[in-house]
């Protein structure tokens, strides 16, 4: 077929939607498609055409092969977006229209389907009414054969304390994502694998516990030395602290993976009654002098804590440091009483971040759609999420309680 061909089913399919017939313009850019399977732009106009006549799975199919050819094409991502909106499938739509600013930091009408888009689901999630959730354990289980992974917390603890192999160690999973059971792609960026199922990122090895004890031992964030830094450190300590007020009076918290106490100094300004963990002595003997609080030192699987305790649990960008983020979630469900609520902050790095924000001791890179379903698989209910996407490292903090669901 020649390309007078083509033309002419473009004026036609053209013509057909200036008279409002969508339909037959959909079937005139069908025959553009099937001529030129390569031309991006026909499946963009057919995803428009099919989201106006409210076929959503026509229009995201077709939106979906646009993008595969060309992944910087934005408003293929826009209306992408605009589908799973429609579809109530908030946390993708989520993802598609900060994809678009990733590319295009000027594009409004991203930015406020965006502000849309935490509007609702900040509403749904505080009000606590029912909306449909596409990472819920049961729409994964159904649509992509997902299971959570149920561990015993007992023989993971052994496992872990167990270990003092020098050097690196290969994770015992191999190539099976521990959070989803799907398969680990890569090494995608440097030694960085991601599950093809959930996303998550996680490194090829791992260094022994023994190794990190001596690489942190004298760690010491920047922030004590630098004023500025402090503060700075502080000002976010007291935002991360007023989430957790909106929905708990001060009672007792425990920081995992503390630093030097930054959290915790702001958490007891507040009345809360604090204690944390913490790998970095001088970082502890740092906390004591500065602010007079005391950190328990050791890994979180090696401290006896009491059970169903802690009104609060706080993974202030530490899990993603941890070396078994299921055994740490174990424990932390395991100390906090019914209700209790767990504030977790980790960076929301994807693309060409996790190259350029590569850090070694960065166990695992996680995304918000698989971490909320991860979180709700162990039986934790969601009460706020919030993606902040214009630092220079974009993050995600989560707001969970404990329930008795599981």
């Amino acid at each position: 077929m020649n390309k007078k061909s083509i033309d002419d089913y473009s004026n036609l399919a053209n013509y057909y939607y200036t008279q409002g017939n969508l339909n037959e313009a959909i079937t005139h850019f069908e025959k553009i498609a099937a001529l030129n399977p390569h031309e991006y732009k026909v499946f963009q106009s057919i995803g428009v055409l099919n989201y106006l006549l409210g076929n959503l799975k026509d229009a995201e199919k077709n939106f979906k092969k646009a993008i595969s050819h060309d992944h910087n094409n934005t408003e293929a991502l826009y209306g992408l977006g605009n589908v799973f909106l429609k579809q109530r499938e908030i946390f993708l739509a989520i993802t598609a229209f900060l994809r678009c600013l990733n590319i295009d930091l000027l594009m409004d009408k991203a930015k406020r389907k965006l502000d849309e888009c935490y509007l609702t689901l900040n509403k749904n999630l505080l009000n606590n009414t029912e909306y449909f959730d596409p990472f819920s354990e049961s729409y994964l289980s159904s649509v992509y054969n997902i299971r959570p992974l149920k561990k015993n917390i007992t023989a993971e603890k052994n496992r872990y304390n167990n270990q003092t192999t020098n050097g690196y160690f290969a994770c015992n999973d191999g190539r099976t994502c521990s959070f989803c059971n799907g398969v680990l792609d890569g090494p995608i960026v440097k030694d960085l694998l991601k599950c093809n199922t959930c996303g998550i990122y996680r490194k090829q090895l791992f260094p022994s516990k023994e190794v990190v004890r001596e690489q942190l031992k004298g760690f010491m964030l920047s922030a004590c030395f630098d004023k500025v830094r402090e503060a700075s450190r502080l000002r976010d300590a007291k935002y991360q602290v007023s989430i957790l007020e909106k929905h708990s009076k001060p009672g007792k918290l425990f920081d995992v993976g503390a630093a030097a106490g930054f959290f915790m100094k702001i958490a007891n300004d507040h009345d809360w009654i604090v204690d944390g963990n913490e790998i970095s002595a001088n970082a502890i003997l740092w906390c004591k002098e500065k602010y007079g609080l005391d950190i328990r030192y050791g890994f979180l699987e090696e401290i006896n804590l009491p059970k169903n305790y802690y009104d609060a649990v706080v993974l202030w960008h530490s899990l993603e440091h941890v070396f078994n983020p299921q055994l740490t979630l174990d424990i932390c469900k395991e100390i906090l009483r019914l209700n209790g609520l767990l504030l977790i902050a980790v960076p929301n790095k994807y693309g060409h971040d996790l190259s350029k924000y590569y850090e070694e001791l960065h166990f695992f890179e996680f995304n918000l759609n698989g971490l909320h379903w991860w979180l709700q698989s162990y039986g934790f209910e969601p009460l706020e999420i919030i993606v902040i996407d214009h630092e220079e490292i974009p993050q995600i903090n989560l707001l969970y309680k404990k329930s008795n669901i599981h």
